[in-house]
């Protein structure tokens, strides 16, 4: 990868707000199919690695809380 995370965010900005997607992606060095596949959502702009979660946030926070219930 070529570019940065904060380039990809820019040029969508760019897009966003008039410049085309082929302009956009000059500017910041990013490539087109790129630029052009998180602007129509084929992508996600901000990507995690890995596996989702097994379990909801919430879900783990009540399982921790209950341990340290029972561990007082």
């Amino acid at each position: 990868m070529g570019y940065s995370q904060e380039s990809l965010e820019k040029a969508v900005k760019a897009v966003e707000n008039g410049l085309s997607v082929r302009q956009a992606a000059s500017q910041f060095n990013v490539p087109k199919s790129t630029v052009g596949d998180c602007v129509s959502g084929k992508i996600a702009l901000k990507t995690t690695h890995g596996r989702p979660p097994a379990l909801p946030v919430h879900v783990e926070t009540r399982i921790v809380n209950s341990i340290k219930m029972v561990a007082k």
